[in-house]
């Protein structure tokens, strides 16, 4: 039988800072276990790599609606027309598969493997509510979106970069100092 373990981690209790960078943290450690997840399935499954997410018929960003559920790569791949079980795939689901197939030298790249790594913006919108965006940065500190890529509409990862509020963009700064 086929567990799907969960994880609880309450994020962005309050409105301090301390709570915003602690949020942040968090949810780039989950982004990079759920990439170290995906590489280590397509090392260990390679013959049921379908192809590059952006050459899967079907596969398409849907939002999904005030839920939480983190898909690995074989659970996006049942979620294709074909599969079984049709799920949602949202930002963090695709930036994470995106960025596996990246670093498994799958992912149709000229240089062949890069160590591309699934990141997050936020902003804060009408209400404080924090809206967050999951997308894939290169060394070289370029980002491809694939949720933008595969139908998200507005203008994904580029748009919420330049409307981060201060706080964010300050506590984003010493984190990357500390790394």
């Amino acid at each position: 039988m086929m567990r799907y373990p969960e994880m609880w981690v309450p994020l962005f209790k309050d409105g301090t800072d301390k709570e915003r960078e602690f949020s942040l943290f968090a949810l780039r450690e989950l982004l990079e276990s759920l990439v170290k997840i995906n590489v280590g399935w397509l090392a260990c499954h390679p013959e049921q790599f379908k192809g590059p997410l952006y050459s899967l018929p079907g596969l398409r960003w849907a939002n999904e609606n005030n839920t939480e559920r983190w898909l690995s790569i074989p659970e996006i791949y049942n979620s294709l027309p074909s599969g079984s079980a049709p799920q949602p795939i949202d930002c963090e689901d695709l930036a994470c598969a995106r960025a596996a197939e990246l670093r498994a030298g799958l992912g149709g790249h000229p240089l062949g493997a890069v160590h591309a790594k699934a990141d997050i913006r936020g902003r804060v919108v009408k209400g404080g509510r924090i809206i967050m965006h999951a997308f894939v940065r290169y060394p070289d500190g370029s980002v491809e979106d694939p949720s933008k890529k595969l139908g998200m509409p507005g203008e994904g990862a580029d748009s919420v970069e330049r409307r981060r509020p201060a706080h964010i963009v300050n506590a984003l700064k010493d984190m990357q100092r500390a790394a």
